[in-house]
């Protein structure tokens, strides 16, 4: 999961999370949350084509793990999200920070800019490398038909060019495909429901995928 909005969580162009929205797994979306909406998430990654929970040996050989959470922020340009995304991949633990900004704006099509891993510390965008992390990007995302999304964007590191993902709602399913520069990724999402955490409605999220066509990762999101 990219641990930005839309990251294995469908978020609409006004900053609500809906699993109608747009969605995508490790690329970016143009739609900041707004209105201190909430997202919490973990996913898993395998290393073979096998669905797996997390591996908690030291040497991570069966899968690796991603947490995600995040909030939007409102202010009078814009919707900001600020997001924290815990990273295990049993080489290094770390949490890094990544940040969205959708200014306001008309039109058809909703930009934005962000940086993922703004301090450059999980290395993590090429196994083994260890020059900074720290991915900056620009997206574009537009809604050309009803339940379907498309986005376009390029940035450097971790996003090393032209990126872009859709996205389409099928009722409780929503069909998924991205390319994140490096490979093409694809996956279902399914609409668990909601269901009522004190004043907030609670919007639980199932991604299942596949990254490179060969390695097996779900997501569990759950988004307010």
């Amino acid at each position: 999961m990219s641990g930005l909005p839309g990251g294995s969580f469908g978020v609409l162009r006004n900053g609500t999370p809906s699993f109608a929205g747009a969605m995508a797994f490790s690329t970016p979306i143009a739609y900041s949350l707004d209105h201190w909406h909430w997202a919490m998430g973990v996913n898993s990654a395998s290393s073979d084509m096998r669905f797996r929970g997390f591996d908690t040996n030291a040497s991570g050989q069966t899968s690796s793990g991603t947490g995600e959470l995040m909030v939007g922020i409102p202010s009078r340009i814009g919707a900001w999200t600020l997001a924290l995304m815990p990273i295990s991949v049993h080489i290094n633990d770390e949490v890094a920070t990544n940040i969205l900004f959708t200014p306001n704006q008309s039109g058809t099509v909703t930009w934005a800019a962000g940086v993922q891993d703004v301090q450059g510390i999980t290395h993590t965008f090429r196994p083994r490398e260890h020059r900074s992390s720290r991915s900056p990007f620009v997206v574009g995302t537009a809604n050309p038909v009803e339940g379907g999304y498309v986005s376009l964007g390029i940035g450097n590191q971790r996003f090393g060019g032209v990126f872009g993902n859709a996205s389409q709602t099928f009722g409780n399913f929503k069909a998924l495909a991205e390319y994140d520069t490096y490979n093409w990724n694809y996956g279902v999402a399914g609409n668990l429901g909601h269901f009522k955490a004190g004043s907030r409605d609670v919007n639980a999220t199932l991604y299942a995928g596949y990254i490179r066509g060969k390695y097996a990762t779900w997501s569990l999101t759950f988004s307010f």
